[in-house]
């Protein structure tokens, strides 16, 4: 073997499994829940609002999880950490297909909870975090593409499956694809660059001096953060929760009732696929640009040009009754729904610096949860109560009008620049 030739980077590898896993654990088995909702509901012959708190349960499971998870993770970097919560978030998927009681509906969400919080972004962009000290806005926008590209593999499918075999198949079929596809992340998972004896891409070997990598250059500043007590005795801490908290709630609280709401007012259950597949295409390709942009702007531009646009594609989605607006409509949503797992990793650095970051995020992931939580119910409730959900999404509008604005301030200078 030539010595001087040099490897690939495991990081590469790496991203490569962390991409599939996306795919798997957000495009798969969240963003694909809302092709179940009416079948499941005719099933059990409960209202959409039941159903929303099955998707409640896994985020709040995940969120009583996430304070700990950034320290597990550190502490215990063995694989099967990773291994054993990606079979929970499997089991608990394809178990929704074989419960004959409602009951069981939400033992199936706390199995997909607990997996999903070491498999899902928390964990990711950790992982990330500690693997990539240069290209950051580019590798957190590479990894979260996956979602997108699942969500739009995923949605179609799992609607044809439903139409042809099933919602129960479409469990089972589903379930057999992601286990294959996260068998990367069973095999490649490392959780620091030093367990595989290597250095941090954009750091040279034995140093923590900083490599030119194209137009970024990461300073060694760049690995200072403020400690998680120090995180928690700042405003700045729950400034970033709500706006995460809000990035999530928007998108989520229409994502999950999209494929209803479009069948509601007229679409055919393909043509309302098809949209949310174009939505989901968009997602991938606005996550992967505005990561890379990230690094070209700067994270307080980018934020706010990602922001504005966002605030114009919740409320797009209200014109979705003028068939000649639809495809607009999903290319603004998709953009939407790309920006929280996009942006809320690169704030929170930006913010609070990277040397703690691990112990920081785990805190700040709990607030997508949360507004996932929160989304699916006030989603359906406003709907059950005036038969409409345009009361909700246009207050959804208004919420990421209010993160625009505390962006506008909060995030003008970051961690060292204040």
């Amino acid at each position: 073997m030539d010595k001087s030739k040099k490897q690939v980077f495991y990081g590469w590898l790496l991203l490569f499994a962390l991409w599939l896993t996306m795919a798997v654990t957000i495009g798969l088995c969240h963003n694909s829940m809302g092709q179940f909702l009416k079948p499941m509901c005719e099933a059990f012959n409960m209202p959409r609002t039941t159903y929303s708190l099955l998707i409640s349960t896994i985020s709040v499971t995940s969120v009583v999880i996430y304070p700990v998870v950034g320290s597990l993770l550190n502490k215990h970097r063995s694989p099967w950490i990773v291994r054993i919560a990606g079979l929970l978030v499997l089991g608990g998927f394809v178990g929704l297909s074989f419960i004959h009681a409602k009951s069981l509906m939400f033992v199936m969400g706390i199995l997909i909870g607990v997996g999903s919080a070491f498999t899902n972004m928390c964990m990711i962009n950790i992982v990330l975090n500690n693997w990539f000290h240069a290209k950051k806005g580019f590798v957190m926008g590479f990894v979260s593409t996956g979602s997108g590209v699942g969500s739009a593999v995923f949605n179609p499918l799992a609607s044809s499956f439903i139409t042809t075999h099933g919602y129960q198949f479409a469990f089972r079929a589903l379930g057999i694809i992601a286990f294959v596809l996260l068998l990367p992340l069973f095999l490649l998972y490392k959780f620091k660059p030093e367990d595989k004896g290597v250095q941090p891409y954009g750091i040279e070997p034995g140093t923590e001096k900083a490599l030119q990598t194209g137009k970024t250059k990461v300073r060694a500043a760049s690995l200072d953060g403020m400690t998680r007590a120090e995180a928690l005795k700042s405003p700045t801490f729950y400034l970033l929760f709500f706006i995460c908290f809000v990035l999530s709630m928007g998108v989520v609280g229409i994502w999950g009732h999209m494929s209803a709401y479009l069948t509601d007012i007229g679409y055919e259950p393909i043509k309302a696929a098809s949209l949310m597949s174009l939505v989901s295409i968009v997602l991938a390709i606005s996550k992967f640009f505005f990561g890379w942009l990230n690094d070209k702007i700067g994270t307080y531009k980018n934020y706010l040009l990602f922001t504005a646009l966002s605030v114009v594609g919740i409320l797009m989605t209200l014109q979705y009754g003028n068939a000649k607006l639809a495809i607009l409509c999903s290319i603004m949503f998709g953009i939407a729904f790309s920006e929280t797992n996009v942006m809320a990793q690169l704030i929170t650095v930006h913010k609070v610096g990277s040397k703690h970051f691990s112990d920081i995020f785990s805190m700040i992931s709990m607030a997508p949860n949360l507004g996932a939580m929160a989304a699916g119910p006030l989603s359906a409730s406003v709907y059950e109560s005036t038969g409409s959900y345009a009361p909700v999404f246009t207050i959804y509008g208004i919420l990421y009008v209010v993160i625009f604005v505390i962006g506008v301030f909060l995030l003008r200078k970051g961690y060292g620049e204040e």
